[in-house]
């Protein structure tokens, strides 16, 4: 991870773009989507985000058959669940697999949910891990906002570095 360093910064900065250009179509929606509980969400992010590694090429392909569709600015959603994801190309960065939730579970719960799934999460730094048997960097923000008794959290992974 101290390779990285010196690039970390800017792909962070991608990282955080994708969660706003992901969280947008959720945040606008008229519709009142089903929260999960987080690790329900962390199924379609392990399935969609890691399954598609190492470049995220046969994301779409995945996401159909996860049952997403897709709105006219690219990003993925659940239709009856308030879960989405965007492939985002980043200038120099390579692909990142943005993803959004709605989760019924706290902070804590999250956290938990994410580190089942991310053994590996604060360990190097806050927040980041890189995804299992991988190089694919991922960031965590546990509580993007709230609804209610409705946490949004984001992960955003960086494409296989090899």
């Amino acid at each position: 991870m101290m390779q990285t360093g010196l690039g970390l910064m800017p792909r962070l900065g991608a990282m955080l773009m994708a969660v706003v250009v992901t969280l947008i179509p959720i945040a606008s929606g008229a519709q009142q989507l089903a929260a999960l509980r987080a690790s329900d969400a962390m199924k379609y992010f392990d399935a969609i985000c890691g399954g598609t590694l190492p470049n995220f090429e046969n994301a779409p392909a995945a996401l159909q058959q996860n049952g997403f569709q897709q709105y006219s600015t690219g990003t993925w959603y659940l239709p009856d669940q308030s879960v989405s994801i965007k492939i985002i190309e980043g200038p120099g960065m390579g692909r990142t697999c943005s993803f959004v939730a709605n989760s019924t579970d706290g902070e804590a719960g999250i956290k938990a949910a994410v580190a089942a799934s991310l053994p590996g999460i604060d360990q190097t730094a806050p927040g980041l891990a890189l995804y299992p048997k991988t190089q694919a960097l991922v960031q965590l923000n546990p509580q993007m906002g709230r609804m209610g008794d409705v946490t949004i959290f984001g992960l955003q992974m960086l494409s296989d570095r090899k």
